[in-house]
């Protein structure tokens, strides 16, 4: 790819981010790392820390109780009680990749409403990159 494609690819992700940012709506994601499982010598979980990385993305729009329609047009298959739609390239910017994001391991804060991860898809392919990730949550 040239680096014009490339320009153009990194422009779309951060105009996305930057709409999202200013006019979604802020949702907070707590995610516990590989870093925080202890595991024994054999490879099994001992333990796992309490502490959880945790940082803010916009979301847009954040759907709660989505119809079937909505979740057919975002590619989504279960039914979930809330949908968010986020920017790819605020993953980006704290280390994680779409395949990265651990649906176990993350929790989504809205408001006072905690959520786990159903599902995920990307969405809006833009040459090589997606520019949405969006999630199918559902109440913990």
């Amino acid at each position: 790819m040239n680096t014009i494609a490339v320009c153009e690819r990194d422009d779309a992700l951060r105009d996305v981010q930057v709409m999202c940012g200013e006019y979604g709506m802020p949702i907070k994601v707590e995610l516990r790392l590989e870093s925080n499982v202890r595991r024994d010598r054999y490879g099994s979980v001992k333990g796992r820390s309490a502490e959880t990385d945790e940082f803010t993305i916009g979301a847009m729009p954040f759907t709660n109780n989505p119809d079937r329609r909505q979740l057919d047009k975002a590619g989504l298959r279960e039914y979930a009680e809330a949908m968010a739609y986020t920017a790819t390239q605020d993953w980006i910017d704290q280390g994680l990749t779409y395949e990265s994001i651990d649906a176990e391991r993350t929790t989504i804060i809205q408001g006072d409403t905690r959520y786990r991860i159903v599902e995920k898809n990307a969405l809006s392919q833009f040459l090589d990159a997606f520019l949405y990730v969006v999630l199918n949550l559902r109440r913990l």
